[in-house]
């Protein structure tokens, strides 16, 4: 956060590296995985203060409590847990509102499912178990005409990742 004391220029910096024009009191800017660089969730205390745009941050819990020994962590900030999504989003980013809707219906009057629209159900079901509900997962699944293989990757990549961020603990932490 090299110009964190002159703004003006961070934030000319910022929009012509990422070639985008931000508007403030409308933009919004994402620190992805900001655990990797403590000075700049550091610098948010700055940034929001000025008051031009809004922030969000991006973080492993894993480790950022290994990168804040010399920072201090800015008193703006708020945690909001993020989950993936259950079978009901899942349907729901599939569109199959109508699905739902009859499971809901059925449940409220504790009758069974016809068993057509109950394999149907069962079918929804498996393949929300293969894709799982990461939001990426689920987009590619989408994308890629509901083939498995991009989705499949997806969650290889993910778990690599959290795999990673794992294995550079001490182990210290991991007890």
């Amino acid at each position: 956060m090299r110009y964190i004391n002159d703004l003006d220029t961070f934030f000319m910096i910022l929009q012509t590296e990422y070639n985008v024009t931000l508007y403030p009191g409308e933009s919004l800017v994402i620190f992805d995985e900001v655990q990797l660089y403590p000075k700049a969730r550091q610098s948010k205390k700055r940034l929001v203060k000025d008051g031009r745009y809004d922030y969000i941050e991006t973080r492993s819990l894993i480790s950022i409590k290994e990168n804040v020994k010399d920072i201090l962590i800015p008193s703006e900030e708020r945690t909001i847990k993020m989950y993936p999504m259950d079978f009901e989003e899942f349907c729901i980013a599939l569109g199959e509102i109508k699905i739902l809707e009859y499971i809901r219906a059925c449940f409220e009057k504790l009758v069974p499912l016809e068993e057509k629209l109950h394999h149907k159900a069962m079918l929804l079901f498996k393949q929300y178990m293969l894709v799982g509900g990461m939001p990426k997962s689920v987009a590619n699944y989408l994308e890629n005409n509901r083939t498995f293989l991009e989705p499949d990757a997806e969650k290889r990549d993910i778990l690599t990742l959290y795999r990673n961020d794992i294995s550079e603990l001490p182990a210290t932490c991991l007890r």
